[in-house]
């Protein structure tokens, strides 16, 4: 914490023990200074760092890597060069904290490769965090609230996040650097891709059910998102009631709508916000966008244009919707 300025308040509240944001964590009128953020450790509860916010010179980024030691040599070097603190989670993953200028940002923040997983491979994900929040080394985890997919978990017991690395003075990441930084770990960003195998990609094997928990899950997660990115949350609103928001592409030449587009657009766009502002496991965040994409779809059966066609997630098979959640 002594590495960012400490009459900024750059730094949010977490639960006890857990790693979500406490109730109303997003609200800037609720972030805490470094020195806030000590004391509230001292007294037993977590802090988290507003990634996404900043100064006027520089915004705050992460980079959680969930197996250390899997970032390509060249992008680690360039990360860790960069990096205010280093700390290890309380599995087996490690987090690094930059400061981004706001060009650079600009650019970290434009990936939507797999929701900012710069590598979605099951044994070496790499995340890039730009907005939400990610708790700092000190704060201490029960892994009675870990997710069941992690498979290092005892299940049971406290551990602490625990610190690497701290450099108050490491350099700011500039365009250049956040270039060279994504060409280090192979993104295309003409394409927007990271490398993929066969593997790379976990597969659905069954349409989950889903229930009024599921459906209140993602509402809050939503909420979240209106709160950090109300134009975002617009947007996705109007495609959940059958509309394309502001978003290009999702029209036939003809003006239709393109109804398989929007489908996959809008469910992608669910996943993400249950995986990095719900800190959802990657299976509950698909499992949680296909209930409520449904739920939404099923309240509102047709699209919103003047011809008023049929919703194609409802009126489409099974293997439709298990394509798309792929």
């Amino acid at each position: 914490m002594d590495v960012l300025p400490d009459d900024e308040p750059l730094l949010t509240k977490a639960k006890g023990f857990q790693k979500a944001g406490d109730i109303g964590w997003n609200n800037p009128e609720n972030f805490l200074t470094p020195s806030e953020a000590k004391r509230r450790r001292g007294s037993g509860k977590n802090y988290g760092f507003a990634l996404g916010d900043g100064t006027e010179e520089w915004n705050l980024v992460a980079f959680d890597v969930e197996t250390k030691g899997v970032l390509p040599d060249e992008a680690q070097a360039l990360i860790d060069e960069h990096a205010l603190l280093v700390w290890d989670s309380v599995h087996s993953g490690r987090n690094r904290l930059v400061k981004v200028t706001d060009d650079a940002y600009k650019i970290l923040d434009s990936l939507t490769t797999a929701y900012n997983h710069l590598s979605d491979r099951a044994d070496d994900d790499i995340e890039l965090q730009t907005s939400g929040h990610c708790i700092g080394p000190g704060c201490e985890v029960s892994h009675k609230h870990c997710k069941d997919t992690k498979a290092d978990c005892p299940g049971s017991g406290r551990n602490t996040y625990e610190l690497v690395g701290a450099k108050p003075f490491a350099p700011v990441v500039t365009k250049d650097v956040a270039e060279r930084i994504l060409t280090g770990l192979e993104i295309d960003r003409e394409k927007n891709e990271s490398p993929q195998t066969d593997d790379s990609v976990e597969k659905v094997t069954e349409i989950p059910e889903y229930d009024d928990t599921d459906v209140a899950a993602v509402e809050a997660h939503l909420q979240t998102l209106q709160a950090n990115s109300p134009f975002a949350f617009n947007c996705l609103s109007d495609r959940l009631n059958g509309g394309t928001g502001e978003k290009g592409g999702l029209r036939l030449d003809c003006g239709l709508i393109d109804r398989s587009a929007t489908d996959f657009v809008t469910v992608s766009d669910l996943y993400g916000v249950m995986l990095v502002l719900g800190n959802e496991d990657k299976q509950r965040a698909r499992e949680l966008a296909y209930a409520y994409y449904t739920y939404r779809c099923e309240g509102n059966e047709y699209m919103k244009s003047s011809e008023g066609r049929p919703r194609k997630w409802l009126s489409i098979g099974a293997k439709y919707r298990k394509n798309i959640l792929q």
